[in-house]
């Protein structure tokens, strides 16, 4: 059981790096959690009121996240200071680059809707300090729109916490299986 008083310890980084490029900078997730699952993540003794930031948000008007800051694709959220526990959807640009600053940072939650044979998610899941897979298909929300994305992840989700509270928060959430990453190599 993880609680406030457990030591998190993070691996060293297994990420590779991910190239810098203009749709880096201007990135936006174009499928965003819907309010239920981010219910789950902050209610009870454990749940995070609220996110300090929003760091891949289709603006605060568009967004389930409850943030004090909604870091949109008009800004430069891959460059700027971030602060607090974070919210990061799974943007649409190079996600070794926004993982590796998730990760740098070491206190927040990414929500992911790659499959996890890929080597992105793979090396990311090794540097969370918690990985949830998610039991139940998650109907994310088109940010355009506002309305139920169509289509769906092949893989499924999975929620990478980094740092104590967040990691406090998506294993007590009950959304799904939650592991603490370990790697043989």
């Amino acid at each position: 059981m993880i609680n406030s008083s457990t030591p998190i310890s993070t691996p060293a980084s297994t990420m590779e790096t991910g190239s810098t490029s203009e749709t880096a900078v201007a990135a936006i997730a174009r499928w965003c959690a819907p309010s239920n699952l981010l219910l789950n993540l902050t209610t009870g003794e454990y749940g995070i009121r609220k996110f300090s930031m929003d760091v891949c948000s289709p603006g605060a008007d568009k967004s389930h996240v409850n943030a004090t800051e909604h870091i949109t694709t008009l800004e430069d959220s891959i460059y700027a200071a971030w602060h607090g526990t974070v919210w990061m959807n799974q943007p649409d640009a190079d996600l070794g680059l926004w993982g590796h600053k998730l990760r740098d940072h070491g206190d927040g939650i990414a929500l992911l809707r790659t499959g996890t044979n890929n080597r992105w998610v793979q090396n990311a899941i090794q540097d969370a300090t918690i990985a949830c897979f998610i039991r139940e298909t998650v109907k994310y929300i088109d940010s355009r729109t506002g309305m139920r994305a169509q289509g769906g992840p092949r893989g499924g989700s999975v929620l990478l916490a980094y740092g104590t509270t967040a990691a406090n928060a998506v294993f007590h959430s009950g959304l799904g299986v939650c592991l603490t990453p370990t790697s043989a190599n």
